[in-house]
């Protein structure tokens, strides 16, 4: 909601309030729609093009000597937009077309947990529900399908935040048309069609910089900002309230004793993700189910540095299976496929804030397990050497009977049916900053959280 009364625009012109004023974006495209829609609020319409601009990537020479006062928001994942005043964050806010019931929708949830982290508050602006792509392209009513909702662990893990850090996190629907798709202006679109779509967004980034700059607004502008900001985040708890979600396979909430069992041996994982679900959907299940059943403890990835050396690592793996952090327990994430950032990074970190952090820093561990990964070069030889091979046809022979042989050469035709752990990438920012240990096949990956526990290694 945009204020009523803006005659304290020329005051702040005065001030050079808006000069100090900047909009970081993520892509180009997103310079020229911040560009085009900010004159729906009278606030930010007095911010000048050249305060609009692209921020570096997260491992550029300049992300920290010159946008260090914004990395932290952007280090694991980009924002479309990270607002400034005089070089202190005002807000983070995502613009994105889709929605998803499933993990997929949780893709960007890193971004609204790196806005929280650092006490940013954080807009979401996209559909609450909206008809899938692949779907439209098949039919010829596109209104005969139905909507698919935005998962309600966003909103949940987003009212965690809001909790456990204190600043706002805030959602504006993008409404659809009859199509199922959101809503787009058309080519030179005028200030109403663009209100329309784009006006309760502009909106809230005004009343999110009014209230954040205090100092510079009268007294009834800064209440009715800040109404509207605690109203709208009102609205977000009551969204999280509402569960469109079903209990997941891939998450599960282990207890002390099973927790140090798998830290022991990780193939008894297998005892809590039932074999059942690696013989359901996609083939390639198997070839995780593989590697999970040959794990091999010979490598640790601790701080960058790959360690083999097996009494190193024998010690390394006695102190994990003896640590206090996993005395109440752990939450365990298993992802199945191979080297890729979405959409299991969002679902990590969504996991972390839902499930795991706790206001009084006791957090419950999380661990992940991701099989088809190795920190070694040569893992995957020999998950399918002549040794091991063998292992994996018999899968397929359980789960394929009267066809096994044709699945199994269709299925590993490929010679990458595994990859490597890749240092430096978002992949590997995002589950160390926010697991404790990553279970790989060859060995596992030491998280930041469990990090300090081998300070003198």
């Amino acid at each position: 909601m945009a204020t009523d009364s803006y005659k304290w625009i020329e005051g702040l012109k005065g001030d050079n309030f808006f000069g100090n004023i900047d909009v970081h974006c993520d892509r180009t495209d997103d310079v020229n729609l911040f560009n085009n829609i900010k004159h729906l609020s009278p606030l930010t319409g007095e911010i000048s093009s050249h305060n609009v601009y692209k921020y570096p990537r997260a491992g550029s020479k300049k992300a920290k000597s010159k946008f260090g006062y914004i990395h932290d928001l952007f280090r694991y994942d980009r924002p479309d937009y990270i607002v400034t005043f005089n070089k202190v964050p005002v807000c983070a806010v995502e613009v994105t077309e889709h929605a998803y019931t499933g993990d997929n929708g949780l893709q960007r949830f890193t971004r609204a947990a790196s806005a929280g982290e650092q006490e940013v508050p954080f807009i979401y602006f996209g559909p609450a529900s909206r008809v899938r792509d692949d779907e439209l392209e098949e039919v010829d009513d596109p209104e005969s399908l139905s909507k698919r909702s935005l998962t309600s662990d966003f909103y949940k893990g987003m009212a965690e935040l809001h909790k456990n850090f204190g600043s706002y996190q805030l959602f504006s629907e993008w409404e659809t048309g009859t199509v199922g798709k959101v809503k787009k202006p058309p080519p030179n679109a005028g200030r109403e069609e663009l209100s329309e779509i784009y006006g309760d967004l502009m909106g809230l980034i005004e009343s999110v910089l009014v209230i954040n700059t205090p100092s510079f607004h009268p007294p009834d502008i800064l209440s009715k900002s800040s109404y509207h900001v605690n109203t709208r985040q009102d609205d977000l708890i009551d969204l999280s309230n509402k569960t469109n979600t079903r209990g997941s396979d891939v998450k599960v909430n282990l207890d002390e004793s099973q927790t140090r069992k798998i830290l022991k041996d990780p193939s008894k994982f297998l005892e809590y993700l039932s074999k059942e679900y690696f013989y359901k959907g996609k083939g390639e299940k198997l070839f995780a189910l593989h590697a999970i059943n040959n794990f091999s403890y010979n490598k640790v990835l601790l701080r960058d540095k790959v360690l083999s050396d097996k009494p190193k690592v024998s010690n390394i793996k006695n102190k994990i299976r003896g640590s206090e952090i996993f005395d109440g327990g752990s939450i365990v994430y298993y992802t199945g496929y191979k080297w890729r950032s979405d959409p299991h990074c969002g679902v990590a970190s969504n996991i972390y804030h839902r499930l795991c952090k706790r206001s009084d820093d006791t957090d419950l561990p999380l661990l992940l397990y991701y099989p088809r990964i190795s920190i070694g070069k040569t893992e995957s030889n020999r998950l399918m050497s002549n040794s091991l091979v063998n292992d994996l046809k018999e899968e397929f022979r359980n789960r394929y009977p009267q066809e096994y042989e044709e699945k199994f050469e269709k299925k590993t035709i490929s010679n990458n049916l595994y990859a490597q752990w890749n240092t430096g990438v978002k992949q590997d920012r995002i589950f160390r900053h926010y697991c404790t240990i990553i279970f790989c096949n060859d060995g596992i990956v030491i998280g930041e959280k469990a990090a300090e526990i081998f300070d003198d290694e």
